[in-house]
């Protein structure tokens, strides 16, 4: 008999019988049924209750097979799927275990001190993994990691009397690209020598990189003279990337006697004056910068060396060596700031009469605009304006109105690339017009000042999808394959066009909010150490890649095969 049938039968009775009646003693028959029916139905309750993953596995390593303890193992839900962060520690067998996961789609990383992290999936150090799907009541038993020893960059730095040189910082870099140009990156921590001179980098990943010694500003300067300090080296004793060698390290592999010689180099003056324009008045009281214009400078963070202008608008710039800068004034006079930028080359005699001019940032005003079914959050989202020199510190407006209108303030002169962000699901940026022409492909020109008229941008709710299954040789899915969309040559310093992610345990990919066009699609088993943004890199695999058309509203499916990481230099 169902319970619903029960509970009438029990209701009826309870309106039949009296409260004498319901005091008899075959009245707990009808109590005892009532109980017995109300567990069955917790029970049900409790059986349609949506129920829990669970993970395990073995951490072990990569050359021995031995078991690794002490391994931290972290599940990381994907951005929008719901779900929350566990984690577990591997124990003196290597195992771990995760359970009471809420069905979702996760990363999976383990990591420990000395071994190069990796994510589920993955197929090489240091690539993206596999997305990892769970379902309800779904236990993945026996994964197995086998973590690879990171590699190592280790040396000696002695000054020009082959004396060892404690304080110095030693930073590993390599190749990068960003926004379609190329750019040196660090991935690692530097590190400082010791007392004899030493240094040891570690944890690296397998790949090619540039090494640089610095000698840290704030460490005494013993036995030499005040007008002369240690400037930067990169390996092999060249001062400048141009002239650096690259390293190539294997996977695991540890290069020591990768050593540094400096030596001292005279410092000089730059002396100049800064001018206002809008007011035709010396700029009192501008801030005056020298920037290492050389990448190789920039990326190993070489400081600034300041000054600011005096009543006269004059000023000097002390403890300059020989080399190429990048000159900035600043002037900050109540709502406007001023700005003057000029590339100069400061030779053994330094520079005397340096002039910099001063013009008004450019205020911007204009409105983000939405067409379709968009999910539109003015009050989270921003416009960036990026510089093709100076990406890392992009031009922002504060959230928009509720109108979608903003007014992007006191932004210096240059050629910017336009982003929104964040941008809503399923959309794409589709044009951004100022005085009706539209910048979007080749950047808003500010270099001659704002421009008349508002910039207008458009946001689509009408974006592609592409999505697809990549496999190896043998016709076997790929999990944990980088796939890459790259825009048609002409849109390819765009970087909002190019769009990424990685395969799940399946070997299937999607790739949401894709603006109209022509693209290529590639599959790479593992990071790249060269960046899929390099133009140049990009002309030697344009080949192998699979064409498709993306177009508003559609999805277009592709099938991939598998290239191996490809290697930079």
């Amino acid at each position: 008999m169902e319970c619903i049938e029960l509970a009438s039968i029990i209701s009826g009775l309870r309106t039949a019988m009296n409260y004498r009646l319901w005091r008899k003693p075959g009245i707990p028959v009808i109590i005892a049924l009532t109980l017995a029916c109300t567990g069955s139905s917790m029970r049900a309750q409790s059986d349609s209750a949506p129920k829990k993953a669970r993970i395990s596995g073995q951490v072990v390593r990569q050359e021995s097979g031995t078991p690794l303890s002490k391994v931290n193992v972290v599940l990381d839900p994907v951005p929008g799927s719901g779900g929350e962060s566990r984690g577990a520690t591997t124990d003196s067998t290597g195992h771990f275990g995760i359970t009471e996961i809420e069905p979702g789609r996760y990363r999976l990383q383990v990591s420990r001190a000395g071994f190069v992290p990796q994510e589920y999936g993955s197929q090489a150090a240091g690539s993206p993994g596999a997305i990892l799907s769970l379902a309800a009541g779904q236990e993945m038993k026996d994964l197995i990691f086998r973590l690879q020893a990171g590699g190592v960059i280790s040396g000696r730095v002695s000054d020009e009397n082959g004396d060892p040189l404690p304080y110095v910082e030693v930073q590993i870099l390599r190749n990068s690209v960003v926004h379609g140009s190329m750019w040196i990156s660090r991935d690692v921590l530097p590190a400082t020598t010791n007392d004899l001179g030493e240094y040891r980098v570690f944890d690296l990943l397998p790949g090619h990189y540039y090494a640089a010694a610095i000698y840290s500003p704030e460490a005494p300067l013993e036995n030499a003279e005040e007008s002369r300090k240690y400037v930067p080296s990169f390996y092999p004793g060249a001062n400048d990337l141009t002239h650096a060698s690259l390293i190539e390290l294997g996977a695991g592999e540890e290069i020591s006697s990768i050593d540094f010689v400096l030596s001292p180099s005279p410092m000089v003056h730059v002396r100049g004056t800064v001018l206002n324009a809008a007011t035709g008045k010396p700029a009192k009281g501008a801030s005056v910068a020298l920037q290492p214009s050389e990448p190789g400078e920039a990326a190993i963070g070489l400081g600034s060396l300041n000054a600011a202008a005096g009543a006269d608008g004059a000023f000097e710039v002390s403890g300059v060596t020989v080399g190429s800068y990048l000159a900035e004034a600043t002037l900050n006079d109540q709502s406007t700031q001023y700005f003057a930028r000029q590339n100069v080359y400061v030779g053994p005699s330094g520079i005397e009469s340096l002039s910099l001019v001063l013009s008004p940032g450019s205020n911007i005003p204009g409105r983000v605009m939405y067409e379709g079914n968009a999910d539109a959050r003015p009050s989270e989202t921003s416009v960036w304006l990026h510089s093709g020199d100076d990406f890392s510190n992009p031009g922002r407006t504060g959230p928009l109105s509720s109108d979608g209108t903003f007014v992007a303030k006191n932004i210096s002169p240059g050629i910017y690339q336009i982003d929104v962000r964040p941008i809503c699901a399923g959309c794409y940026l589709k044009s951004a017009k100022i005085a009706g022409v539209d910048v979007l492909q080749n950047g808003l020109d500010l270099t001659a000042g704002a421009p008349h008229g508002s910039l207008a941008i458009l946001v689509s709710a009408s974006a592609g999808t592409v999505d697809g299954t990549v496999t190896n040789d043998d016709d076997l899915p790929v999990a944990g394959a980088l796939v890459v969309l790259v825009p048609e040559p002409s849109h390819r310093k765009e970087a909002r066009l190019y769009k990424q992610s990685a395969t799940d345990q399946y070997g299937g990919f999607k790739l949401r909010g894709i603006a109209p066009g022509n693209y290529k699609v590639f599959a790479w088993a593992g990071a790249l150490d060269v960046a899929y943004q390099d133009p140049e890199f990009l002309k030697s695999i344009d080949s192998l890649g699979a064409d498709v058309l993306v177009e508003e509203n559609t999805a277009s499916s592709v099938k991939l095969k598998i290239m191996p990481a490809a290697n930079g230099q």
